[in-house]
């Protein structure tokens, strides 16, 4: 039986690299990169290849508003970019990726991609047929690989961010999970189950033959040197990223304007950021499993909650998912 191969393509221009540039920079202003251990680089640090965000200097002239508008936009999935960012940057002039590079990647792929469509058969016999084609763009910019979104849609355009440092499994890897997450809802996936998944899939046998140098990605595993973090929060600075101030770090400090419960809320949020915390976590947290409950003061407790966190000026904010609860 003939192997599923779908048609791929390799590119890099300025207009894909200004594209990756603010989604990039909207992981960084959301606080995504910094709170997960990522380093915010102008170029890659050896060694921490998998760990450095490569953010141009470039970047340094956009205004205040375009980072705002970064913040607020970056915690959307699809992410969204405003009018504004996209008129900050096309004023500059970003160089694409070495075509000698481009197609040195091109053909270390097409050495392993009859392998890997067919192991990938073995998990996703059904859901490969989402993928019609794939545009791999090879970039200077951002994290190592990132993927588009997918949905439960025949013959779907799969678009993919690979910095020309990263291993060729990194295509592979992307590939894999653009076929999870549009089973989240389903399988009641969270970004870490997500991930988790992932490092199982691409550890078993029939990917370990054709990627032999995977190592799974554990956010927050790493230990990063100081001095590593601390170039990192002083480059966010220079860029003059807002977030460079720590917020739980000044929210912590000023635990003393909050009450018990409201103190309760934030550590419970916190300890889950990013991810869906229920209206029955919370109120399980707030009063005590099985006691009284009350959507309505969990609602009242929130927006108290919120008030107070915009009087210590940072970009910390407790957003509702409509019947379902809240998340940091």
């Amino acid at each position: 039986m003939r192997t599923f191969i779908p048609s791929i393509s390799f590119i890099s221009s300025p207009e894909t690299e200004k594209e990756r540039l603010l989604y990039a920079s909207e992981s960084v202003a959301n606080g995504f990169y910094p709170n997960h251990n990522f380093l915010i680089t102008p170029s890659v640090i050896r060694g921490y290849e998998n760990w450095s965000v490569v953010i141009p200097e470039v970047i340094r002239n956009v205004d205040l508003k375009y980072w705002s508008d970064a913040n607020r936009l970056g915690s959307f999935m699809p992410k969204k970019i405003s009018k504004h960012m996209i008129a900050q940057i096309e004023k500059f002039d970003l160089e694409p990726v070495n075509q000698k590079v481009i197609e040195n990647i091109k053909n270390n792929w097409s050495e392993v991609e009859p392998q890997f469509w067919n192991a990938l058969k073995t998990f996703f016999s059904q859901e490969i047929s989402w993928i019609k084609d794939i545009e791999v763009r090879i970039t200077k910019i951002g994290s190592p690989s990132t993927h588009y979104l997918l949905n439960k849609t025949k013959n779907q355009h799969l678009i993919i961010n690979l910095r020309e440092d990263a291993a060729i499994d990194g295509i592979g890897n992307l590939i894999v999970l653009s076929l999870i997450y549009p089973l989240e809802k389903e399988l009641g996936l969270t970004f870490s189950h997500r991930q988790t998944l992932r490092n199982f899939i691409m550890t078993r046998k029939e990917f370990k033959k054709i990627f032999p140098d995977f190592k799974p990605k554990i956010y927050d595993s790493p230990k990063i040197p100081i001095y590593l973090k601390r170039k990192s929060d002083e480059y966010i600075k220079y860029l003059g990223i807002p977030n460079i101030i720590d917020p739980l770090k000044i929210i912590n400090q000023n635990l003393f304007i909050f009450g018990s419960k409201e103190a309760n809320l934030i550590n419970l949020l916190i300890k889950f950021k990013g991810e869906l915390v229920t209206y029955d976590q919370i109120a399980d947290c707030i009063w005590g499993e099985g006691k009284f409950k009350s959507y309505w003061a969990i609602n009242k407790l929130v927006q108290r909650v919120n008030k107070k966190i915009k009087g210590l000026n940072i970009i910390f904010e407790i957003k509702g998912v409509r019947g379902v609860g809240y998340r940091v």
